[in-house]
């Protein structure tokens, strides 16, 4: 123990409040995310994200110089790149869309690329001019492709291209006029000779067999199996000979094995295995020495390994591993070396690893691994994908199974008992780690590793436990992790995409033992304008989201001090399917309730306390919005009404006449929440439930009949709530009204009168008697207006910038004004610069003049808000002000000199005032903004790490007593003083700072992740999406036989609207960065024509992001009351209809 005597440190200075970088959250530049990296002789082609998050093209021979970027979205004539990459020769395929000349835009066409800007072209203007041919479902057929695409007369139909335009043609009409067929499934084709065999829909044939040999007079339906329009479904194509074998389904027959050269009369059942209309369902087709083995289920004895040499006699079962009756279900077949591997049960073993070379006698038990292992499938081998895998390094075969005392972990095999041996126990005992990435390169398997803790490595094998090591430690300098390995090139080295903390995810190279980082292709600075978009108290903490680049956009939380931290990575980075541009959750919208704070994620609702983060409420339905209501918390999912208490999930009630629009809440009126519902009727309409069913109905058809009004966001005033109407066929986008009844809900006032629209912005309730708002009369432009809810109480405050221009009264990202001292403030516009105004609904005046005050909020009784000053430039600074002149001021230039910090996204929350700003030298990170008092009295003991500020004094009474674990910093403006009596404990840590409020010191980056409890629902939650089937999977193994149909008709139908929403919000977004240039110039018809494009664009954006949530897919894991998994349902959402399929285990 230390005790100090009278101590005093002394400085002179005075400050009010202290500004600190709570934590460097992104500490690299921006990441490229190379991915879909094909191989076209020699060149390697890869996508790569570009400025605006657009899609490049780029090339590389491996060398830095030698990666070169070959497009450039949004200059003229380069293409935006849509999906994966096609080798074709030496070039790459692709469907891109670009704009001529800036503004003329070319629809979603083929172009092709040689690796040269020069040779990258659009192929052929399919569906000429803006229309879109919306090339898809590449197959290859030797240096040419065969891909889908619509033309405009004939519906989308198979195409050939040989990379020039007279070398691209359709194949066939073969579904006549503008209807399209579709592909069976775009994996399942086969080459045989000089011909491609396909699956395809026909008008009059339902699903056949087709075969083309690359002209339109060699394109047909080789055979109708079935007859009519119904459907054989041919699929496991394979070629043997010059022949074809494949599964298909007949109705005399059932679904067995058949054999085509491609004519009609060539096309025969090859065997009826499980004879009459039973189906033996060959499936699991693997070559070996130019016969197939496969899976088939007969009569006697189940299902069992089979082979065939395309014979009818050559088709034979090759052992009844589980004999009489009883099914071995033999799957997970490959072939290595002479052997093909494969797991089967034999009744006695349970699932063990087998192996056969086609012969009764060849074919054997390698191991009985899992000695407890009886029947279940879950024991030696799972039931998930991810943990189910074989693969052929050299001759060996490496696997995944569960030994029964180590868990599942990674296994090798020579096909001997002996030679079947664990490569390494990653996590020790039975727990079971996550593998994926699996890339054979040379003699080595590499593979990504996740243990019990979410952390992820990155190993590659030799199948010794010796030379089983991370790829980290083949060069130790070179920093990386989340690895999504891209292609390997000739069995020599390999490419993979991954995280650096300096240059974020980049292009690496793996040749042997040696390591290297390609390129660093994103070398700009990285900011998210989502980041710190949604955020929310509870109790000491404030949740918000954040991309810090490493885990996407994801929850976080902060004390306003010295801890903030990433609360949950829930979309891991880098699970395969995933969108690993971001590898981001999908965050909407946080709610405070009950000491926790609810947020819609991935569509589910989840909730947090800040020490626990789980999953609240599963959705099958689409939720846009959390609103607390009469003590309870409610949203609309889908056609159905919820609110919890925080304990119990209620349902209020089931609507009927769903057209399947997505719903948005809109505001709630002590008890009542109002909300956009739409039916069939009706179209979309306002609604209102008080959390019965009772008090649920439709309060008015505005747009009367089977029309929809589009409604924003409400406010509430008194006992009313306003709302915007956009687009109503009478009156355009006007302010309207609602007491909850259709009598009471009505158009306040048509302030540009007729079908023009006013569009009333920033609705603000001004001590709950008024509406303060910015619309526009069509005379005298975008000014400040107020509504007391009757049609002769709305009227324009003030023409503040006299004329038709308008002043633009705007509080920035906001959304509505700052209501302080009984008046609003905002920005706006005079003939000689802008100011800093207020008003009390009556009058305007202003606060201050030649400053442009942005994104104004109220904290501690002052008014905060980024601004520049016109007469001493230093950027866009904090600013404060209490309402008058004087007492208007620059808080601090945090980035020092003329450059801007540009701070936004304010939020206050206990006593804290957050925002996001750039200093010059950490980019755009999470700032705090802390009042402190005059001076400081501690007289209690200190412990944890923290940081004690006063503008003029801190004073250390006799009883300030630091512990033993503790680091303090004292921190004030002019001086410390110790008192005697002062102790510090052994082992403490204090330091003194003569630097004040203003002056605080930056932290230092803190990258750690807070570990999280999870309840097993919510771990359960986790793995199961991360296991969760695609839905190819669905159309495969599901229980809608039209599901293929289904979802190609859905991907046709929803293309072109969420390609034009696509569009919009490019187009919003580049007005979005001419603004400040506009701003600048001063110019105010230009600014008024700008704000007036904007204003429309912005329209017509939500009106089109109201039609894509039409289209929408979900896939929710089924568990039964004991928490046993059942399975996964398939809802697709499409245009007014609901389908759903089921994939039980």
């Amino acid at each position: 123990m230390r005790k100090f005597y009278l101590i005093l440190f002394s400085i002179i200075s005075l400050c009010t409040s202290a500004q600190e970088l709570l934590k460097e959250i992104v500490t690299s530049n921006a990441s490229s995310h190379p991915r879909n990296m094909v191989n076209a002789n020699g060149k390697h082609f890869f996508l790569a994200k570009g400025v605006n998050s657009s899609t490049q093209l780029w090339v590389t021979d491996g060398t830095g110089n030698g990666t070169i970027q070959v497009t450039s979205p949004g200059t003229n004539g380069s293409p935006y790149i849509d999906g994966q990459l096609h080798a074709i020769g030496n070039k790459v395929a692709f469907v891109g869309y670009s704009y001529q000349n800036g503004y003329n835009y070319y629809g979603y066409e083929l172009w092709i690329s040689d690796g040269t800007s020069s040779g990258t072209y659009l192929v052929k203007d399919i569906n000429p001019g803006t229309n879109s041919s919306y090339p898809g479902t590449f197959l290859k057929f030797g240096d040419k492709l065969v891909f889908w695409a619509n033309n405009g007369s004939n519906g989308s139909e198979p195409w050939i291209t040989d990379g020039t335009e007279n070398g691209t043609m359709l194949l066939s009409d073969f579904y006549p006029g503008t209807s399209s067929s579709y592909i069976n499934n775009s994996t399942d084709y086969v080459i045989s000779g000089s011909k491609l065999y396909f699956t395809v829909s026909s008008q009059d044939r339902g699903y056949e067999l087709a075969v083309t040999d690359g002209t339109p007079w060699g394109t047909s339906i080789v055979k109708d199996i079935e007859g009519g329009t119904n459907s054989s479904y041919p699929t496991n194509l394979r070629a043997i000979g010059n022949k074809v074998i494949f599964t298909a389904y007949n109705n005399s027959y059932g679904t067995e094995l058949w054999i085509s050269d491609g004519t009609e009369g060539g096309t025969s059942i090859l065997k009826d295995i499980y004879s009459g209309f039973g189906s033996s369902s060959p499936s699991g087709f693997i070559e070996l020495n130019g016969k197939f083995i496969f899976r088939a289920d007969s009569y006697n004895m189940g299902s069992e390994v089979w082979i065939t040499d395309g014979t009818t006699n050559g088709t034979k079962l090759i052992k009844d591993i589980y004999s009489g009756y009883y099914s071995s279900y033999p799957q997970d077949f490959l072939k290595v070396g002479n052997t093909v591997f494969f797991s089967a049960t034999d009744g006695i073993s349970g699932r063990e690893l087998w192996k056969t070379n086609g012969t009764a006698e060849g074919t054997l038990l390698v191991k009985d691994i899992n000695l407890t292992s009886i029947l279940d499938e879950s024991l030696t081998f799972s039931s998930y994908s991810t943990r189910r895998k074989f693969i052929d390094i050299n001759g060996k075969l490496f696997f995944l199974a569960n030994s029964g005392s180590e868990g599942f972990e990674l296994w090798k095999s020579d096909g001997t008992s002996a030679g079947t041996t664990l490569v390494k126990d990653f996590i020790a005992g039975p727990a079971s780690p996550e593998f994926s990435n699996f890339q054979v390169t040379g003699s080595f398997l590499y593979f990504s590793v996740k243990d019990n803790a979410d952390n992820r490595y990155y190993y590659r094998t030799d199948g010794t436990a010796e030379g089983t090591i991370e790829v980290s430690k083949l060069n130790p300098s070179l920093e990386f992790e989340n690895v999504y390995t891209l292609i390997s090139i000739n069995n020599q080295y390999f490419y993979f995409s991954a995280y650096n903390s300096l240059v974020g995810y980049e292009l690496f190279k793996v040749t042997g033992n040696t390591i290297n980082l390609v390129k660093d292709i994103d070398t700009s600075p990285l900011f998210f304008s989502s980041n710190f978009q949604y955020k929310a108290g509870v109790n000491n903490n404030l949740i918000f989201n954040y991309n810090n680049n490493l885990n996407g956009n994801e929850l976080w939380k902060t004390d306003g001090r010295s801890n903030t931290n990433l609360l949950m990575d829930i979309r891991k980075y880098p699970d395969i399917g995933s969108d690993y541009y971001s590898n981001s959750s999908s965050i909407y919208s946080l709610c405070s309730f009950n000491n926790y704070v609810y947020s819609i994620i991935n569509n589910n609702i989840w909730r947090t306390n800040g020490e626990t983060t789980e999953l609240f409420n599963s959705s099958n339905g689409s939720v846009n919005g959390l609103i607390v209501s009469n003590n309870k918390l409610r949203w609309v999912s889908s056609n159905q009404l919820f609110e919890t208490d925080g304990n119990t999930i209620t349902l209020i009630t089931t609507l009927s006449d769903y057209s399947y629009y997505s719903s948005n809440l809109i505001g709630d009126v002590n008890g009542i929440t109002y909300f956009s519902f739409s039916t069939y009727t009706h179209g979309q309409e306002l609604w209102r439930t008080d959390g019965t069913s009772a008090g649920t109905w439709m309060v008015k058809d505005i747009n009367w009949g089977t029309g929809s009004t589009y409604i924003g966001n409400g406010c509430k005033v008194g006992n009313k709530l306003f709302f915007v109407v956009y687009d109503n066929i009478n009156f355009g986008t006007e302010l309207w009204i609602t007491d909850g009844t259709d009598g009471g809900t009505y158009i306040v006032k048509d302030i540009y009168p007729g079908s023009y629209s006013a569009y009333p912005n920033y609705l603000t309730n001004l001590n709950d008697n008024l509406l303060i708002f910015a619309a526009s009369d069509g005379n005298n432009g975008t000014e400040l207006w107020r509504s007391d809810g009757t049609e002769g109480g709305t009227y324009m405050i003030s023409d503040i910038y006299s004329g038709s221009y308008g002043s633009s009264p705007t509080p920035y990202e906001m959304g509505k004004f700052p209501v302080f001292n009984n008046k609003v403030y905002f920005e706006a516009y005079t003939t000689t610069s802008y100011k800093l105004f207020a008003s009390d609904g009556n009058s305007v005046s202003v606060v201050k003049d030649r400053i442009d005050p942005e994104a104004i909020c109220v904290f501690k009784n002052e008014l905060y808000f980024r601004a520049s000053n016109f007469d001493n430039p230093r950027g866009y600074e904090l600013w404060k002000s209490d309402g008058t002149t004087a007492g208007t001021t620059l808080v601090k230039d945090i980035n020092e000199g003329p450059n801007s910090s540009g701070p936004r996204s304010f939020y206050s929350y206990k006593d804290i005032l957050y925002f996001i700003a750039d200093d010059g030298k950490h980019g755009y990170e999470l700032w705090a903004l802390t009042p402190c008092a005059d001076s400081l009295n501690i007289n209690t003991t200190l412990t944890g790490l923290n940081n004690y500020q006063a503008g003029r004094v801190i004073v250390g009474e006799t009883a300030n007593t630091i512990s033993s674990t503790a680091k303090i910093t004292y921190d004030a403006g002019k001086y410390i003083l110790f008192q005697p009596g002062f102790i510090t404990n052994e082992g403490a840590v204090f330091e003194t700072l003569l630097q004040g409020c203003s002056n605080a010191p930056l932290k230092d980056n803190i990258s750690n992740i807070e570990p999280q409890k999870r309840d097993k629902k919510t771990e359960e939650y986790i793995q199961d999406m991360h296991d969760a089937p695609a839905v190819e999977d669905f159309i495969e193994k599901g229980n809608n036989l039209d599901l293929r149909i289904i979802w190609a008709k859905f991907l046709e139908d929803s293309k072109p609207i969420t390609d034009k929403e696509r569009q919009l919000n490019l187009e919003m977004i580049t007005l979005g960065e001419q603004s400040k240039t506009i701003k600048a110039d001063k110019n105010q018809e230009i600014l008024a024509n700008h704000h007036s494009i904007t204003a429309e664009k912005e329209k017509n954006y939500n009106l089109f992001k109201q039609q894509t949530a039409q289209y929408n897919y979900f896939i929710q894991p089924i568990r039964d009351k004991n928490g046993k998994k059942l399975g996964y349902d398939l809802t697709i959402y499409a245009g007014g209809k609901v389908y759903q399929s089921s994939i039980r285990n």
